[in-house]
């Protein structure tokens, strides 16, 4: 299956009706979820720190998975927490510092 032609919002309910068919979102337990996004993340986190792309795209993959599946069991939407999130960022102020942005307090 091709999957290059999908949105963002097509390949998320795509991903939410995979975790219905498997069972997780049905099981309205997000604690599982949130575990296995820092799995995820711990596993992008070495991927980067040994330069494998490869894997860095695979856990990349693997950790909007597992937010989309907490969100989902959590009856949020993540692009409503994205967009409310971006609103707060965008106004914010701060500098650089050996490549992380401080914000201004």
């Amino acid at each position: 299956m091709e999957l290059s032609n999908f949105t963002y919002e097509q390949l998320e309910r795509m991903v939410m009706q995979w975790g219905t068919n498997k069972g997780i979102i049905p099981a309205n337990d997000p604690k599982p979820q949130l575990l296995k996004f820092f799995e995820e993340a711990g596993e992008l986190a070495s991927a980067c720190a040994k330069g494998d792309s490869e894997a860095e795209k695979d856990a990349l993959g693997d950790v909007l998975v597992t937010l989309i599946l907490y969100s989902a069991i959590q009856d949020k939407s993540l692009t409503a927490c994205l967009e409310s999130a971006y609103k707060i960022i965008a106004l914010r102020t701060g500098v650089m510092k050996n490549g992380v942005f401080i914000k201004d307090v």
